[in-house]
C-alpha cells in the first residue's frame, strides 16, 4: 500500500497546489471568461429558459440532457451532474456566461489536483508537478476546458480521479455518483478504484453503477432515442479510429467540435487493433496498478468512440480528456526513475503545449471564428459547413448559401437541417421559388420526411429554373425514404423530361407504371415519354 498523501503533504500545502494549478490554467485558458456561448452551449444553456426556472429542476434531473432543447431530438445521454451544474452557474450569475466558464476552469483544476494528488503519493511530488501541468496544457484540453458543454468530460474525470483516492465507503459511493451523473464512462469507477483505491471499495462503487444503470434505463425508456448500437463496419473500424485519436494525444493536431473522423483502410484497421491489444497487455504485464488504470482510460473510451459503444461516429477534442488521463498516469510510473534535471527538462514540453493551447482558445471567441476554424481544417465536413452557414446567415446569406450547395448527410434529421438552412439563406435572397422545396422537406414531422420530400418534389413546376436545379435531385432523395412511391418515379420523370433527358425521363414512367398499372395519368405520361424517346 502507498501512504495516505496526508502523511505526505499537509491540506495546507494542497491547498497551495490547487491555487497554482487554477493560475496555471487560467494562464492557458482564462481568456474565456470573457466569451459567450457556443457551440452546444447555445441550445443547452444560452436558449435554454428552463434554467432560470428553479421549479424546473426535477423535470431537468429527470430526463435526457437536451430534455428542455428547442428543435433537439431526444439523446442517450441522462447526465444530471451536468444538468445541475448548469443550474447552480445560472442561480449564481444570472445567466452570465463568465459564471459558466468559471466553473469549467474550476472543473479543470479539480482534475488536476487530482491527479498530482494521486501521483504525488504514488510517484513523488516531481513527477506530480510534471505530468499534471502537462496534462492540463495539452492542446487537445482546449475544448474542454473552453467549451462549457465540454464540461460533462472534465466533471467525470474529475470524480473518477478523487474516486480512486476516497478512504471511506461514503466518499467512494458519492464520487461513483457524481462520475456516472457526468459521463457514461463514470462506469469505469469500480475497475479503477480496484486498481488505485482502498482495497474491497470496488464493490461499494460497483453497487453504485448497478443502480445508476437502472435508473438511466427508467429515465430513457420515454424517450424516443434512435438505437446506434454496433455494425459490422463500425467494429472493422473500431481499432483504426481509437489509435487515431489515440495518435493526436501523442502529436497533438487541432481537431474540431463534432470532428468526423476519417474512414480508414483494412490495413490501418489491422494495425489499429494490434495496437490496442498492444496497450491492453501493456496494462496486464506491468506489476503497476499505474499502467493498468492508464490503459484502461485509453482503451475503453477510445473503443468507444471506435464503434463498439456506437455507430454515430462525430467527436471533438473533449472525447481524449480521460485517454489524456490515462497517458498522464502512464507517463508518471515512467518518470519515477528520472533525475530532478530530466524533470525540468520535460517542462520544456510543457510551455510548447502551452502556448499551442493558449493560441486556440481564441478560436472559441464566437461561433462564426470557431466553425471558420474548423471549416478551415475540414473544409468538406457537411456539419462544420451546416454550422458555419448558420453563423454567416445574419451577414452574408449569399455565403452562407453557396456553403450549402451540393451538401448532402446521410443522416435524414442531418439532411432536414441542411435544407432548413439553404432555404432561410435563399429566402434572404429574394429566390422563393427555389426555398419552397427545401422549406417543405425541412418542416414535416420526422416520420413524415418522405411525405415533405415527395411533396416539395411534385409541387417543384418542372418548367421552372428552380425545378431543373432541384427537382431531380429532391427526387432522389425522397426515393431513399420511399423507394416503392410511384408518385416520385412519375414526378422524377417530369423533372427529367423538363431539363431534357426523354430517356430518363421513359425509364422513370416505366417503373411508376409497374408500381402503379393502373393509374391513368402515370399511363399517359409513359406513352408521351415512349414517343418522344423510341428505342
Amino acid at each position: 500500500m502507498h501512504p495516505s498523501l496526508s502523511t505526505v503533504l499537509p491540506p495546507r500545502s494542497l491547498l497551495q497546489v490547487a491555487i497554482v494549478l487554477f493560475v496555471w490554467a487560467s494562464l492557458l485558458y482564462g481568456r474565456a471568461l470573457g466569451y459567450g456561448f457556443v457551440y452546444d452551449d447555445v441550445v443547452l444553456i444560452a436558449e435554454n429558459s428552463a434554467l432560470g426556472d428553479l421549479t424546473t429542476l426535477p423535470e431537468a434531473l429527470t430526463h435526457e440532457l437536451f430534455h428542455f432543447a428547442e428543435g433537439r431530438r431526444a439523446t442517450p445521454y441522462w447526465r444530471p451532474t451536468v444538468t445541475l451544474s448548469y443550474y447552480v452557474d445560472h442561480l449564481l450569475g444570472g445567466g452570465a456566461a463568465w459564471m459558466f466558464h468559471l466553473t469549467n476552469l474550476i472543473s479543470f483544476t479539480a482534475l488536476g489536483l487530482g491527479l498530482w494528488r494521486l501521483v504525488a503519493t504514488r510517484v513523488g511530488e516531481a513527477a506530480a508537478w510534471a505530468v499534471t501541468c502537462l496534462f492540463l496544457a495539452h492542446p487537445l484540453q482546449v475544448e474542454g476546458a473552453v467549451n462549457i458543454a465540454g464540461r460533462t468530460d472534465l466533471l467525470c474525470g474529475a470524480a473518477l480521479i478523487w474516486t480512486v483516492q476516497a478512504r471511506g465507503a461514503l466518499g467512494v459511493v458519492l464520487g461513483t455518483l457524481v462520475a456516472c451523473g457526468a459521463k457514461e464512462l463514470g462506469a469505469l469507477a469500480p475497475a479503477l478504484v480496484a486498481l488505485l483505491g482502498a482495497p474491497g471499495a470496488w464493490r461499494a462503487s460497483a453497487a453504485v453503477v448497478a443502480l445508476w444503470l437502472g435508473a438511466r434505463g427508467v429515465v430513457l425508456s420515454g424517450e424516443t432515442i434512435e438505437a446506434a448500437g454496433p455494425t459490422a463496419q463500425s467494429v472493422r473500424e473500431a481499432g483504426a479510429r481509437a489509435t487515431w485519436l489515440f495518435t493526436r494525444a501523442l502529436a497533438p493536431t487541432a481537431l474540431a467540435p463534432g470532428l468526423t473522423l476519417p474512414p480508414v483502410s483494412g490495413a490501418q484497421a489491422v494495425l489499429g487493433w494490434l495496437a490496442v491489444v498492444a496497450l491492453t497487455a501493456a496494462g496486464l504485464w506491468r506489476d503497476r496498478a499505474g499502467v493498468r488504470a492508464g490503459a484502461l482510460l485509453i482503451v475503453l473510451p477510445l473503443l468507444a468512440v471506435g464503434g463498439l459503444a456506437t455507430s454515430k461516429l462525430r467527436y471533438g477534442e473533449t472525447l481524449l480528456v480521460l485517454p489524456l488521463l490515462g497517458l498522464a498516469l502512464i507517463l508518471a510510473e515512467g518518470l519515477a526513475p528520472l533525475s530532478r534535471r530530466g524533470i525540468v527538462a520535460f517542462g520544456g514540453l510543457t510551455l510548447m503545449f502551452g502556448a499551442v493551447s493558449a493560441g486556440r482558445v481564441p478560436e472559441w471567441v464566437d461561433e462564426r471564428t470557431l466553425w471558420a476554424a474548423s471549416h478551415a481544417r475540414l473544409p468538406d465536413d457537411p456539419l462544420i459547413r451546416l454550422n458555419l452557414a448558420r453563423s454567416l446567415l445574419p451577414e452574408s446569406a449569399a455565403e452562407a448559401e453557396e456553403l450549402l450547395q451540393g451538401v448532402t448527410h446521410d443522416d435524414p434529421h442531418v439532411q432536414r437541417e441542411l435544407h432548413a438552412a439553404r432555404a432561410k439563406a435563399l429566402l434572404s435572397l429574394n429566390r422563393e421559388a427555389e426555398a419552397l422545396p427545401l422549406l417543405l422537406a425541412a418542416s414535416a414531422p420526422e416520420e413524415e420526411a418522405a411525405w415533405a420530400t415527395s411533396a416539395a418534389c411534385v409541387r417543384i413546376p418542372p418548367a421552372s429554373v428552380a425545378g431543373r436545379r432541384h427537382g431531380e435531385t429532391l427526387c432522389g432523395w425522397a426515393l431513399g425514404f420511399a423507394p416503392e412511391d410511384p408518385s416520385l418515379y412519375n414526378a422524377l420523370g417530369m423533372h427529367r423530361a423538363a431539363a431534357g433527358d426523354p430517356s430518363g425521363a421513359k425509364d422513370a414512367f416505366a417503373r411508376a407504371v409497374s408500381l402503379a398499372p393502373t393509374h391513368p395519368a402515370y399511363t399517359k405520361n409513359l406513352e408521351i415519354a415512349t414517343a418522344a424517346a423510341p428505342d
